[in-house]
């Protein structure tokens, strides 16, 4: 994957994941929610890192989230798919979760409109990544 295309999903999936922990968080409160919101501060780091190490390094300083970096640590390099794996389901359910509930209920406007953003930057790198992988796979 081109340090271009790499940007792109720490911006379109990297970040909107740490949102949707930290807000989901925010949501659940209590020691679950602290949890949440501590992932979701981490990740924001990582991301972080690795946004400025593309445009600078061209390459990712880190590997993709907390979740990869343990599952990496613990089993190997091949493991690391593990832990973005895990990553996708839970912030999946907190944004199914989300909905469910009808939403972010009383939550300021603010939360409401980054959710939003998140949401669709999500959704569109979805799009356009198998977008582009359909026609990678023309041109072979």
């Amino acid at each position: 994957m081109s340090p271009l295309w790499e940007f792109l999903e720490v911006l379109t999936v990297g970040f909107p994941y740490c949102c949707f922990k930290v807000l989901g968080g925010l949501l659940l409160g209590g020691p679950v929610g602290g949890a949440l919101i501590a992932l979701g501060a981490v990740d924001a780091l990582i991301n972080a890192a690795n946004a400025a190490s593309l445009v600078v390094r061209r390459r990712r300083a880190l590997q993709a989230c907390f979740f990869s970096a343990v599952a990496t640590r613990l089993k190997g390099d091949g493991k690391s798919h593990f832990g973005n794996s895990l990553d996708v389901l839970l912030c999946c359910l907190l944004v199914t979760w989300v909905i469910a509930r009808g939403g972010l209920g009383d939550a300021p406007r603010s939360h409401h409109a980054v959710w939003s953003a998140c949401v669709i930057l999500n959704v569109m790198w979805a799009g356009l990544s198998r977008f582009a992988t359909s026609l990678r796979s023309l041109a072979d």
